[in-house]
């Protein structure tokens, strides 16, 4: 018993302990700040309007996420190794900065060329173009934002990454107090003010991180090691991101913004447990990608196993307690939104457990394809299974089709990782 809990106690208060508690407190600081934008949003606009927003939201995330194609996380692959030499450093990010940004570029032109296409085949909507259009500048603005976090993650600058997701929390909740104090709070003033919140947070991101690698040139050889690594990584990501964010847009296609609205609510709340395990990724990628030892990497693997089952046990607490959560925060108007909720939660246990294999296969068996492959399967099911699904189980059908993508991918995931950490071992 001593020795186990002297283990105990040296685990929660090593190095990645620490690194976890800070991007945890921010992650977590985060999620309550955008929980408290939900209940607050919810509480001032109809079912339909709220169905409408997170339909939007969910376009500017899915395109930002797809926008990344795998630069920020490969920053944890790449920045780690090169801190010693500033200059190399320095060359290397302005080259992944530089691309991010091109990407932003084109996104936004593209964005602004199909906005009235969007809003009349995806929200039914032809009055909807200037909002899409306004759409374009919060993807830029969410797409460098994601980009300085991951440079902070990657940097192992935790307490200033922490910082910054609290910050942006915080600036998106003075936007809303600053609207209802001067505007009505119409769906299209949301649209603005969540849009001049990514805005704002790209530009306190820039001074967060620096100006430093200014000074450095565009290498072609560090963009081609970039795009080698971050090529199945970012078809992982964008994947992901589609099938993580595309259910709203369905619903709102396919079924209604009433319908989306009930649904996009659990979706918001459970929107928190990808940000942590996210976080929680980041954390323990530079040390993966260090690690050469065996004894090292099992030992390391333990306590990661441990962290996530500490998050999935907080699934099952919000699984008993779903209906006076929802009730109590967000009234009888969205009680209906309670079994859709419990739904979702059963998904995250499976999307959350796939924390430790994803992150091995990534980081230290450098095998982003593993991701890739299990990605596609994972959009294949979304994609097909909500088309199918939708018109016949409404509101339900994107949290049936979540159990069965993020468990199958989840059992794949694992199986692979194994399979080739033993063969790894085994050389």
């Amino acid at each position: 018993m001593k020795k186990l809990a002297r283990n105990l106690i040296e685990l929660s208060l090593s190095k990645t302990a620490r690194h976890t508690y800070y991007v945890t407190f921010g992650s977590g600081g985060s999620a309550i700040l955008a929980f408290i934008f939900t209940v607050l949003i919810g509480r001032s606009i109809s079912l339909g309007d709220f169905g409408y927003f997170s339909a939007i939201m969910s376009f500017i995330l899915l395109t930002s996420d797809v926008a990344d194609v795998g630069i920020g996380s490969s920053l944890a692959r790449f920045l780690p190794p090169l801190e010693k030499n500033k200059k190399a450093l320095f060359q290397f990010y302005l080259t992944s900065f530089g691309t991010q940004l091109g990407i932003c570029v084109f996104l936004f032109i593209s964005i602004l060329m199909t906005s009235s296409t969007l809003a009349r085949f995806v929200f039914h909507r032809d009055d909807f173009t200037y909002l899409i259009e306004l759409t374009a500048i919060g993807v830029v603005g969410s797409v460098m934002s994601n980009f300085y976090l991951y440079t902070c993650m990657a940097r192992q600058r935790f307490t200033f990454a922490s910082f910054y997701m609290i910050f942006t929390g915080v600036l998106r909740l003075i936007f809303f107090f600053a609207t209802i104090a001067f505007f009505p709070l119409t769906l299209a003033n949301l649209i603005y003010l969540q849009v001049a919140s990514l805005v704002v947070g790209a530009i306190a991101g820039q001074l967060l991180c620096g100006f430093d690698f200014l000074g450095s040139r565009f290498s072609r050889a560090d963009f081609i090691q970039l795009v080698k690594f971050s090529s199945f990584l970012g078809i992982a990501r964008s994947l992901t991101a589609i099938a993580g964010k595309l259910d709203v847009l369905l619903l709102v296609s396919l079924s209604g913004p009433t319908e989306a609205g009930i649904y996009a609510l659990a979706a918001k709340i459970i929107a928190i447990y990808p940000l942590l395990s996210g976080s929680f990724s980041n954390v323990i990628a530079p040390r993966l990608s260090a690690i050469s030892q065996k004894n090292e990497l099992w030992a390391f693997i333990k306590k990661v196993i441990a962290g996530t089952f500490f998050f999935i046990s907080t699934v099952f607490f919000m699984i008993i307690v779903a209906d006076p959560f929802i009730r109590i925060l967000f009234g009888e108007k969205f009680s209906e939104s309670i079994p859709v909720f419990r739904l979702l939660l059963v998904s995250m246990i499976f999307f959350v457990g796939s924390v430790p294999s994803v992150s091995v296969a990534i980081y230290y068996l450098k095998k982003p394809w593993i991701l890739t492959v299990n990605s596609v399967i994972q959009v294949v099911i979304v994609f097909v299974g909500n088309i199918l699904t939708i018109p016949i189980y409404g509101r339900f059908a994107p949290a049936y089709v979540s159990i069965v993508a993020f468990g199958f991918t989840w059992f794949l995931t694992s199986m692979l990782s194994f399979s080739y950490l033993k063969k790894h071992h085994e050389r």
